[in-house]
């Protein structure tokens, strides 16, 4: 009688330990998209923005569990830059810290974003349109998808 015997427990290691690294590279690849995105919408000149209020107050943070371990926001100048970077900043994390697991929040906080937008000028929601493919592209590149 043959008999095989086969012993997983090397594999069960090696899957435990990708199970500790997942939210990592996941964080990983949502920061990577994040950087893109925002990158993008930061570089429009589809509108102007003479105080940099606006433009200042694009940018992202990522939360995991009610901590932030990822936030990009700088300010482009002018008299309002600073002021723009500190409400999109409050914002997004405002946002964030709700939301259990891994999240990442893409904004444009100044309250008159929406508005420029609603005039036909992108802001945010064109290079935020491409931030899904983005992730699962860098997911991909992981090979954890």
């Amino acid at each position: 009688m043959a008999q095989s015997v086969i012993d997983i427990s090397a594999a069960l290691k090696e899957l435990e330990g990708l199970k500790k690294q997942a939210p990592q590279l996941v964080i990983q690849a949502l920061e990577t998209a994040c950087v893109e995105t925002i990158q993008k919408a930061r570089t429009l000149d589809t509108y102007k923005d003479q105080t940099h209020r606006l433009r200042s107050s694009l940018g992202y943070v990522i939360y995991h569990n009610g901590s932030e371990v990822a936030s990009n926001f700088q300010s482009t100048g002018g008299e309002k830059g600073s002021e723009g970077v500190q409400i999109g900043y409050n914002i997004a994390k405002e946002a964030a810290t709700s939301v259990p697991g891994i999240v990442a929040v893409v904004v444009a906080g100044a309250d008159y974003a929406s508005y420029v937008e609603a005039k036909g000028f992108d802001v945010l929601t064109g290079s935020a349109l491409q931030l899904q493919t983005l992730f699962e592209a860098e997911l991909r590149n992981l090979q954890l998808i």
